[in-house]
């Protein structure tokens, strides 16, 4: 092993002192983020939105199942294909 390679697998405290402030730069603005989100109340807002989009997902879920239960999907999905074509 020559001398130049010796020196690149070194690691400098330059490159420690970056990945340390990069990696406490992360964490302060997810503390941040985090603090914010809560005081403003970002986090409730997105929870009850996500509320209602589940809500609307199950009843579509529901809707499909009835449909395939009562053997009729095939004979609907063709009616709205040719509805939109």
């Amino acid at each position: 092993m020559t001398v130049q390679e010796q020196i690149k697998k070194e690691v400098t405290l330059r490159e420690q002192l970056k990945k340390f402030l990069i990696k406490g730069y992360y964490g302060f603005n997810t503390i941040l983020t985090l603090g914010l989100g809560m005081r403003l109340g970002i986090f409730d807002y997105l929870y009850a939105k996500s509320k209602k989009t589940l809500a609307l997902q199950q009843f579509l879920q529901w809707i499909l199942h009835q449909m395939n239960l009562s053997k009729n999907l095939v004979m609907i999905l063709n009616f709205l294909m040719l509805g939109f074509t």
